[in-house]
């Protein structure tokens, strides 16, 4: 059997991504258009997951390495806020660049 992650992530979050599937029709044919053989339910919790992988990734790297860029202390507020918005905006870049390929 071979692994295919969008399954793994579709077996993961189908249950909480079902009301949001409909908003998603426009991808589903977008997907068809360029030859993804994939599931578009399977897709989009593809998506979020690896939305979520991000956001979980940039958040403690982040916050290691942002203080000693700027050279602020690692338990300021700055650096709590600088990390928040830079994991949100990992995750955000993450769903829209994989929205956007098919």
């Amino acid at each position: 059997m071979k692994f295919s992650p969008w399954t793994t992530a579709y077996d993961l979050l189908n249950k909480r991504l079902q009301k949001i599937y409909p908003q998603f029709q426009e991808l589903h044919v977008q997907m068809k258009r360029g030859g993804i053989l994939i599931a578009y339910q399977a897709y989009i919790a593809f998506m979020v997951l690896m939305s979520i992988i991000a956001f979980v990734i940039a958040i403690p790297v982040t916050f290691i390495i942002f203080p000693f860029i700027i050279g602020i202390p690692h338990l300021s507020v700055m650096n709590f806020l600088v990390t928040l918005v830079f994991g949100v905006m990992a995750a955000l870049l993450t769903l829209i660049v994989m929205y956007m390929y098919p």
